[in-house]
């Protein structure tokens, strides 16, 4: 039986950084029909609602597709880290979606309060631990990627 070694646990400048990667993305998508919207020339509404509906579905399916096969996001790959469970073992793909990022979105989506927990889950990863509060709930934590011989 073979152990395999638990990779350090992932510098937090990186952690932020593929959270700021994945927030940049979704602010694209959504841009152009903020700015139609601002603009008051609702003539080309729907042709922006579409495109980014479109983009909001491939950049979905991307991540959905790097959390199963890799557990990373578009910004956890490229910054090769990982999710895994605090132990770093391999952390289920319905962990991950629902415990990780389904229901910390719908209590940061609640006015007022949302924020504040969403500031607190970011204080946190500075702990020495470096956890977030959804870290926490999932039993999970993130680590540098380990690379072998078929990446």
């Amino acid at each position: 039986m073979t152990t395999e070694a638990q990779p350090p646990a992932a510098p937090r400048w990186r952690r932020l950084l593929a959270f700021c990667i994945d927030a940049v993305i979704w602010v694209l998508i959504l841009y152009p029909v903020i700015q139609v919207i601002l603009s008051g020339n609702e003539s080309d509404i729907g042709a922006m609602v579409m495109n980014s509906f479109t983009a909001w579905v491939g950049v979905s399916g991307i991540n959905l597709y790097l959390l199963h096969s890799r557990s990373q996001t578009i910004g956890k790959w490229v910054l090769n880290i990982q999710i895994r469970r605090s132990d770093s073992a391999h952390a289920g793909f319905s962990r991950k979606l629902f415990l990780r990022y389904l229901l910390p979105g719908l209590i940061v989506s609640i006015p007022y309060l949302g924020q504040l927990i969403l500031l607190l889950d970011i204080a946190t990863l500075f702990g020495p631990e470096r956890r977030t509060l959804h870290d926490r709930l999932a039993d999970t934590g993130v680590f540098l990627y380990p690379k072998t011989v078929s990446d």
